[in-house]
């Protein structure tokens, strides 16, 4: 199976944007691990409320 990113020609991320994503992604395992985590309705209802109205 292919992955749909790779068939479209990557994710268009340069060197400096990449490993800025990587590191969020170790700071929420980070977070998780700590025990630091939300339940999915708060935060479905954070990204809702950072939603532009109109």
């Amino acid at each position: 199976m292919e992955d749909a990113v790779l068939a479209a020609g990557g994710d268009c991320l340069d060197d400096d944007e990449r490993e800025r994503l990587h590191e969020s992604l170790r700071e929420g395992i980070r977070q998780m691990q700590s025990g630091a985590t939300i339940s999915a309705e708060e935060a479905m209802a954070q990204l809702r409320a950072e939603l532009p109205v109109g």
